[in-house]
């Protein structure tokens, strides 16, 4: 029979003699007891005037830890944060050492600073499983089984509300449990995939694979928990940051302290102290959970001081300068944290917030970018509906209107419930009508606004533009759009007259093969006019060296220099023939690509190559391009001196829409 060890000996002979109930008082004795080491309790005994700092992991445990200290030292000078309670000996200074004193850290900023740093020793006090089974074994007489996951995330005054008169260790550990769930983010029960599964994510989810297996890694003890890194998700709405956060959390079974800067604004009445309040709060909750994921989401509602006002950089500075100084003390003495930051405005933080120590992997999020990306997030998000049905045209619909995944799920929710409407189960039809809705206009008008934007694909394609997509599908104002690539921006004349070219070629095709022109295009010719008044005001590229500045300084100095208004309505007439030139050469593929269009409602550049393709005067016009380019290419030095911009090889492309 094997014999038992020391510890099961004692946890044996604190159950033969339970004490009287004190729940608070046993939990916070049986920490410090596992916490403090024997030169300690030496030093105490001996009366040494010794300075002893305990890290306790949130406000919660100030005052059991120090009432605690109280009852086992009487020779000792205990304090806490000086806005809560502090009692050095009466008539002495707070600052003078006359023996054994523990200061008890939930905040060291709240504590005079000489105290803090001319501490003799520095102790972590938290909970561990050893400690609370010893706690539960005295309260109720009966042995304990605590796990470190029974209690994780949880603050002292979650542990204490869970020790009640008549209950067993092992209903006191089942309260913890579900006390832990209900206050971190539920990851565990919903239906939020793990890493493995996730879809379009790319290099992120690679990333994030990698820190997953380092958690694991410092879970068994192989790594230490100072290696992980802290993250910066970034990227427009929708791409799925918090998504990505909440799958880290649960493929590594840890849990997800989240909190975002408006839940900090969220009270009644929102002032300096109780947003400061409500952000150490966060920070010490994260510290209590170690090891866990702490989020703190929409970053960016923290505004960049350099370009506050004097009166709100006054409000703000007190506020950012917390969350630093956080920042740090959870990234220096809490390991096994795992901290990330996510927002829509990357370039809208703080300098000091973004460096490297606070947050050292910056991660950005562009959203999906295959058909194969929308069809596996279609599939997470119908879960077993729809098993046999072909979704390769909703994901490419997907993928051509520039969606992101939080559309894709909004898509199948509203499916789902135009399915409920209808009392039936969900049918392939219901999610084609959300990623390509019905037209809401005449037969007449779909064609026009087709004619529009496949004047602009056709011509920005022959331009050599890449064409991301082009779509009927209205966006708020917009009736429809034909979207580019964003490549490089346009440097050259030639580069941005071609750039002028495409963005005219839409009211082009009004004219030639819709009757007239039509005011709608209007954000076309503000395009046009606003980049060839660049050229002579702004860019150096007309002759003219002085520079007005941008171009929305150049668009001004048109209402007073009726010299260059002249100029660039001069530049905008001949780009305007050269649109037209190119609608009537091209009309045959623009006119096959609106009919595409008008069937499909959204299309891609492989269509606009098809309706080129299939054009007679299209395949003559790439026939003498080439031979153009052949002969050019034949008439250089073999240095390549000489060599001339292509005006055919377009930068990025605003979004031609009407």
């Amino acid at each position: 029979m094997r014999e038992k060890s020391k510890a099961e000996l004692e946890e044996d002979a604190l159950a033969d003699a339970p004490e009287p109930f004190d729940p608070v008082g046993v939990v916070a004795t049986e920490i410090l007891h596992a916490a403090l080491p024997r030169s300690v309790l030496v030093a105490v005994r001996r009366g040494e005037p010794r300075i002893f700092a305990l890290d306790v992991p949130g406000s919660g445990w100030l005052s059991p830890i120090a009432t605690a200290l109280r009852g086992r030292f009487e020779n000792a000078d205990v304090r806490i944060p000086i806005d809560m309670v502090s009692t050095p000996a009466k008539g002495r200074s707070s600052t003078i050492v006359h023996g054994p004193t523990f200061l008890v850290l939930g905040d060291p900023m709240r504590l005079p600073p000489e105290l803090v740093a001319g501490a003799d020793i520095r102790i972590s006090v938290r909970p561990t499983a050893r400690a609370l089974r010893r706690a539960l074994t005295r309260l109720y007489g009966k042995r304990a089984v605590v796990r470190p996951a029974d209690f994780a995330g949880l603050d002292g005054p979650e542990i204490f509300v869970a020790l009640r008169p008549g209950s067993t260790p092992r209903e006191v550990v089942a309260r913890w449990r579900r006390i832990a769930m209900s206050l971190s983010a539920p990851v565990a029960a919903d239906r939020t995939p793990v890493l493995e599964d996730l879809a379009g994510y790319g290099e992120a989810k690679s990333r994030l694979l990698a820190i997953a297996e380092d958690i694991r890694r410092v879970r068994d003890g192989k790594l230490s928990g100072a290696e992980l890194p802290s993250l910066l998700l970034h990227g427009r709405p929708g791409t799925g940051k918090t998504m990505l956060a909440r799958s880290l959390s649960k493929s590594v079974g840890l849990p997800l302290v989240q909190t975002s800067i408006g839940d900090w604004f969220s009270g009644e009445r929102a002032h300096l102290g109780t947003v400061i309040g409500q952000a150490r709060q966060f920070f010490e909750r994260a510290a209590s959970a170690a090891p866990c994921i702490a989020l703190i989401d929409e970053l960016d509602a923290l505004p960049d001081r350099m370009h506050l006002e004097a009166r709100d950089r006054e409000w703000w500075t007190p506020i950012i300068t917390m969350v630093l100084l956080s920042i740090d003390r959870l990234r220096a003495t809490s390991r096994g944290v795992v901290l990330i930051g996510a927002t829509n405005h990357y370039r809208h933080l703080d300098e000091a917030l973004v460096r490297p120590g606070r947050f050292d992997n910056h991660l950005e999020l562009s959203g999906p970018t295959t058909e194969q990306d929308f069809a596996e997030i279609l599939r997470q998000h119908l879960n077993s509906a729809l098993p046999d049905a072909d979704l390769s045209g909703v994901a490419r619909a997907a993928l051509a209107r520039g969606a992101t995944g939080a559309v894709v799920e909004s898509w199948v929710r509203a499916a789902r419930e135009r399915a409920r409407s209808n009392a039936r189960d969900l049918i392939l039809a219901d999610l084609v009508e959300q990623a390509t809705p019905s037209p809401d206009r005449s037969p007449e008008k779909e064609l026009a606004i087709a004619l529009h934007e496949a004047s602009h694909a056709v011509v920005g394609r022959i331009l050599g533009f890449k064409v991301r997509s082009v779509t009927l599908v209205r966006q708020g104002a917009v009736a429809g759009k034909a979207s580019f690539t964003e490549d490089d921006a346009p440097t050259t004349k030639a580069q941005i007259e071609s750039h002028i070219v495409c963005g005219l070629a839409g009211r082009a095709g009004d004219e030639l093969l819709n009757g007239a022109a039509e005011g709608g295009a209007i954000g076309d010719l503000h395009t046009a006019t606003g980049l060839v008044a660049a050229t002579h005001a702004a860019y150096g590229l007309q002759g003219r060296l002085s520079s007005v500045g941008s171009i929305e300084d150049a668009v001004v100095a048109l209402r007073f220099d009726r010299s260059l208004a002249g100029k660039v309505e001069a530049d905008l007439q001949r780009l305007m023939g050269e649109a037209r030139r190119l609608v009537a050469l091209h009309r045959g593929a623009i006119q096959c690509l609106a009919r595409t269009l008008v069937a499909n409602r959204v299309i891609t550049q492989t269509e606009v190559d098809d309706a080129i393709a299939a054009d007679p005067a299209s395949r003559a016009a790439a026939v003498w391009g080439r031979i153009v380019e052949r002969v050019t290419e034949g008439g250089q030095d073999s240095d390549g001196a000489g060599e001339q911009p292509d005006a055919l090889q377009g930068p990025a492309l605003p979004e031609g829409g009407r």
